[in-house]
């Protein structure tokens, strides 16, 4: 009877334990389920980004339009809140924290499209505009979209003035476009549940927004002396301007030799193999650097597959312009082709601060005489004007200060200060004028918001450039300048391309031993420069001697 006692409470306790099991086994099976369907919507997700960003090639480099509300309905069961809403509760059952990160990366991708996807029809309203409004010109026909590199490298000035002034007529109608952008903003935040636009913005950008706004507006009180000091004399070098003050300055600074391809390329192939890397062209880059009629004059790094088919646009302007424009581009394909993280989301739907910076990092090296000594070594002349010259280095400041002043200018316009004023556009004209100082004319305004990034995008845009500067100054401080000669910095920026885009800006200020952006680092690389610059003027320095 002991006997069979024992073997009852045996059996019993077995069924409790398969019965147990079998619960915990369902819920795992439940939660399985659930990260395979997940998986599912990611996989549709990279096809999506690929298709998007070869729709954008051919847009940018042949003018081919394509229509965006059309495109996204194919994918608009993916973009909505109860896939959102789902990939949260999936998110809340994980217990690793590397798929953690991961699907918090898709949900904010999701969110992010849900809101592309809201403004398709206006997005393709307005290209189709900017595409189809012609210019006359003494028989030539220019597209509204090209208005501002055509101003800028038309050879005639006369023709340059009168050209601007009938696209200022055209740019008109845009006004209205830009305050429904900004309604439809405020309409999709309040959609999706977010508290605030800031909390949208914050959510968005892995980054506390309101530290973001506060940097814009410290930027643009601690260089406004500098700045208009330097522009005010640029200015009066020039007068009478042949072209509009903005698009002129934007064309010419900084004032570096005329266009090369061939040479600008051998620097930056160069440069790449300072990391063991051959530039990838035809490989892992594809480069359209060509002047064909209907390229778009918007440069752009498009990472339609990571790492192995990353593309770079750019159309030349013809100018010193062209050098440094595109040395941020070849450090973000750089990044890109050097990602070897496995997942996708890390590779093209994380954080883009670090990408960011590290490609304005790459941007850097012309301030750097040693780097320009090696790479543009062409002649005595051409060396000392480069590395030496007032011209250039004054220039390349002002330039500095120029695209750091819009960048805030670009974050402030979608602050809840502008949004939400009662009249959008003024105020958007406000924090334009007083970023950039500078005579804006009639809708001259629109030229410079109809192509604003979504908040994150500027955001890592003016991030990047003070990240920039903090990174050089903390690689140098550990293992000494310059910084790319040295093999333990080499090692940290391959790191950090390793990752792709899984970098919290958090996280990537931890891997610097930084806690927060600082301006300092930027503003003393500036003044350092303009103190070199009186040095050279003053006959301070031996040019013949510092070349060797």
């Amino acid at each position: 009877m002991r006997t069979t006692h024992h073997f009852r409470s045996f059996c019993s306790w077995r069924c409790l334990l398969v019965f147990a099991l079998m619960i915990l086994i369902g819920c795992e099976t439940q939660l399985d389920r659930d990260q395979k369907e997940v998986d599912r919507w990611m996989t549709q997700a990279r096809r999506f980004v690929q298709q998007k960003h070869l729709f954008e090639w051919f847009l940018l480099t042949r003018g081919q339009n394509y229509s965006r509300a059309d495109f996204y309905k194919e994918f608009r069961q993916l973009f909505s809140l109860p896939r959102v809403r789902f990939v949260d509760r999936v998110m809340q059952q994980t217990g690793s924290q590397l798929r953690v990160r991961e699907l918090q990366y898709f949900k904010t991708f999701l969110l992010r499209e849900m809101f592309a996807l809201s403004r398709a029809a206006s997005q393709d309203q307005l290209y189709t505009y900017l595409l189809n409004t012609p210019l006359a010109l003494k028989g030539k026909t220019v597209r509204l979209i090209d208005l501002p590199y055509a101003v800028a490298t038309l050879e005639q000035a006369r023709e340059r003035r009168r050209l601007y002034r009938k696209g200022l007529n055209r740019l008109a109608p845009l006004d209205t476009t830009l305050i429904g952008r900004q309604k439809a903003l405020l309409a999709f935040v309040q959609r999706t549940g977010f508290d605030s636009l800031q909390a949208w913005y914050s959510f968005v950008s892995g980054f506390g927004s309101s530290q973001v706004f506060q940097l814009a507006r410290q930027v643009l009180a601690a260089t406004d002396s500098l700045y208009r000091t330097l522009l005010e004399a640029a200015l009066a070098e020039k007068q009478p301007l042949s072209m509009p003050e903005f698009w002129y300055l934007r064309a010419h600074l900084p004032d570096l030799p005329a266009w090369a391809p061939a040479q600008g390329l051998e620097a930056l192939q160069s440069q790449a193999g300072l990391f063991g890397e051959s530039l990838p062209v035809g490989t892992r880059f594809t480069l359209d650097l060509s002047d064909s009629a209907g390229k778009i004059p918007l440069s752009r790094c498009l990472p339609v597959t990571v790492p192995e088919d990353v593309r770079i646009t750019h159309r030349p302007w013809h100018s010193g312009r062209d050098w440094v424009r595109l040395s941020e581009l070849f450090g973000e394909g750089e990044h890109f082709s050097n990602t070897l993280v496995k997942q996708w989301t890390f590779r093209q739907a994380g954080r883009g601060t670090a990408l960011k910076a590290l490609a304005y990092l790459w941007e850097l090296m012309w301030e750097d005489s040693t780097w320009l000594a090696e790479h543009f070594s062409t002649g005595p002349d051409t060396l000392t004007r480069l590395v030496y010259g007032p011209d250039y280095r004054r220039s390349l400041v002002l330039y500095r200060l120029l695209e750091l002043r819009l960048a805030a200018a670009e974050v402030l316009l979608q602050s809840p200060a502008v949004l939400t004023a009662g009249d959008p556009l003024r105020a958007a004209q406000s924090v334009l004028r007083q970023a950039l100082n500078l005579h804006l004319e009639g809708s001259e305004q629109s030229v410079l918001i109809f192509f604003e990034q979504e908040y994150s995008q500027a955001a890592d845009r003016f991030l990047g450039q003070i990240l920039a500067y903090q990174i050089r100054r903390r690689l140098e401080e550990r293992f000494g300048a310059p910084w790319y000669r040295q093999a333990p910095a080499i090692r940290y920026v391959k790191t950090v391309w390793r990752r792709g885009l899984d970098w919290p800006l958090p996280s990537f200020l931890h891997s610097l031993q930084l806690r927060t952006p600082d301006l300092q680092p930027l503003l003393d690389s500036l003044s350092r420069m303009l103190e070199d610059n009186h040095r050279s003027i003053s006959g301070e320095e031996d040019h013949e001697a510092a070349i060797h």
